[in-house]
């Protein structure tokens, strides 16, 4: 309303001086509202960053979408914030050219690295894959860090991450799995030495057999 108006050529002069005033105590106050969140909490909080992102980008105001950059950054490297909002906020930042692709690389870097707990790295990509998978079609070397992410899972981790790993995926079109599908196969370098092709033919059967249970659920 406070951007088109309505129908009824509503006075939205008061609705934009509420907007005015609340807008800046979000900024402010989202940071420590959204630490230390249990897993339900996290992603109720989730899903509401997601839409105050979506409703600032309507609103176009430039002072607004600089403030809320400056407090998803906050998020993304807070210590004490949970995986899955600090990838959201991450993947956000860099959707939004906030956040370069080395910085980004960085951040993934240690969101999976070894010393993260399987099930808290799964977190993190679930927030950081959210929407189009257009960021791992079009970015190899954020697509290579996953890949040895999961192919780095022993088999205590694995059936642990799955479901979250299936949930993530489950959200992007047909389309683009099918596409991610074709990256998986005819990808990056698989291990040091040893490329997609030269796999041993059981051995690559499994490999798209898991690929496809991650991807497709089948």
């Amino acid at each position: 309303m406070a951007r088109y108006g309505n129908t009824r050529g509503t006075d939205v002069s008061a609705v934009e001086a509420v907007i005015r005033h609340l807008v800046p105590r979000i900024f402010i106050g989202l940071p420590a509202a959204v630490a230390q969140l249990d897993e339900d909490a996290s992603h109720n909080a989730f899903k509401l960053l997601v839409g105050v992102h979506h409703a600032l980008d309507l609103l176009q105001n430039a002072g607004f979408s600089k403030d809320w950059l400056v407090t998803l950054e906050k998020i993304a490297l807070a210590k004490h914030t949970s995986e899955l909002l600090c990838g959201a906020c991450t993947r956000i930042l860099f959707d939004q050219r906030h956040f370069d692709e080395e910085k980004t690389e960085k951040l993934m870097h240690y969101a999976l690295s070894p010393a993260t707990p399987p099930m808290r790295a799964a977190a993190w990509l679930e927030g950081f894959l959210q929407g189009s998978a257009q960021l791992l079609l079009h970015q190899q070397e954020l697509w290579k860090l996953l890949d040895g992410w999961v192919a780095d899972l022993n088999e205590e981790y694995f059936p642990q991450v799955l479901p979250v790993l299936r949930r993530t995926f489950s959200r992007y079109s047909d389309a683009e799995r099918q596409r991610l599908l074709k990256l998986a196969m005819h990808g990056p370098v698989l291990t040091e030495g040893l490329k997609s092709e030269e796999l041993l033919p059981d051995l690559e059967q499994d490999a798209l057999g898991l690929v496809r249970l991650i991807l497709c659920g089948e």
